[in-house]
């Protein structure tokens, strides 16, 4: 589909493309471009990639280039770019956009996905941490911000329609995507947990932080897919195959020691 400028959305899309407890094929994104300090915007629409051609992302980044050839912006002037996407921006779009910023100092990016895009893949995350580095405002929408987005990019005159589970997801994607951004990589050959018989837990990567709940005699490793896996003893070894992610709260490190 081709980029629509200055177009509203129309609300059927909004819904089946945003809503946080559904999956899609393609992604939606609505922006917005305008002056600091200024409330109109210059430049604004939606778009979808374009599969086998181009990403949403890049669709827009090549139209506000064409903005600023054909009007000669101030260079000094500060922009605000807004991005309310159906997906956070996969690695090569991260790659787009930082290069994008790197080029354009003028602008001030803030992104808002309603979903996380495949968040386990660790080109996604780091292209995500590169943007965090960048100074880009990234962010999991709530409520309040998809009552914005529908303000803003579908109609002003309607209320917003929350769908059942959207806070429980939004907070989900919220702590998934923290994890992503703050995530310390740990490299410990092994780990005795006191309340639990004498494990080796050979690990290479740890996801800090994230969440984990202990039980006398037993270890349960909650994961990002809601699912629970439980371990007793060094039966926990059969369990696990290479790198995986362990979820850990701040107040349980007394619960193990690192060791050898």
């Amino acid at each position: 589909m081709p980029l629509a400028l200055k177009k509203r959305l129309p609300e059927y899309e909004f819904y089946r493309e945003f809503n946080n407890t559904t999956r899609s094929f393609k992604t939606l994104l609505c922006f917005s471009l305008n002056r600091e300090n200024k409330t109109l915007w210059d430049l604004w629409g939606y778009t979808y990639n374009d599969p086998c051609q181009s990403h949403a992302e890049s669709i827009v980044l090549k139209e506000i280039e064409r903005f600023f050839k054909e009007n000669h912006p101030d260079t000094v002037q500060k922009y605000k770019l807004t991005l309310y996407m159906s997906f956070s921006p996969c690695y090569k779009c991260c790659e787009s956009l930082a290069n994008f910023l790197k080029s354009e100092e003028r602008i001030d990016l803030h992104a808002r996905a309603s979903k996380l895009y495949f968040s386990q893949n660790s080109s996604n995350q780091k292209g995500l941490q590169q943007l965090k580095h960048l100074g880009v405002s990234l962010k999991v929408m709530d409520k309040e911000d998809f009552q914005d987005c529908f303000y803003l990019f579908v109609n002003e005159l309607k209320q917003f329609e929350e769908w059942p589970d959207l806070e429980k997801m939004s907070v989900d994607y919220s702590a998934a995507l923290e994890a992503i951004l703050n995530q310390t990589l740990l490299h410990w050959r092994a780990v005795h947990f006191t309340q639990i018989p004498l494990v080796t837990l050979i690990m290479q990567r740890t996801t800090w932080p994230l969440t984990t709940i202990t039980e006398t005699g037993r270890l349960r490793v909650k994961l990002h897919t809601n699912t629970a896996l439980k371990m007793d003893g060094l039966a926990v070894l059969k369990e696990l195959k290479g790198s995986f992610l362990l979820k850990i709260k701040k107040k349980d490190l007394n619960l193990y020691t690192p060791f050898g």
